[in-house]
């Protein structure tokens, strides 16, 4: 976490100045939807494959100890609050 935090803050700064000089976001930019394809070809194209496929597995796993637990899902837990998240903070 402490690592993504930190990579989050240090790439905060280029961003904004990115923006700032060309006056447009690159995420939401012609230009990211023009290169989006070169991604599929280019260096990386397998993480655009594995990571997703991982995430699922992941988070399928999750699920089903959940359901084996009798737990609810995740996102049951997510939206009716803290009394049903397993982090010790019961709602009161």
């Amino acid at each position: 976490m402490v690592l993504v935090l930190l990579a989050i803050t240090i790439t905060i700064p280029f961003a904004i100045k990115d923006t700032l000089e060309t006056g447009r976001v690159y995420l939401f930019s012609r230009q990211f939807l023009e290169e989006l394809p070169q991604r599929f070809t280019g260096p990386g194209r397998f993480r655009f494959l594995l990571q997703p496929i991982v995430a699922i597995l992941l988070g399928a796993r999750g699920g089903l100890r959940d359901a084996k637990a009798g737990n609810p899902s995740y996102l049951s837990r997510l939206f009716l609050g803290a009394g049903h998240r397993k982090n010790g903070c019961e709602a009161e």
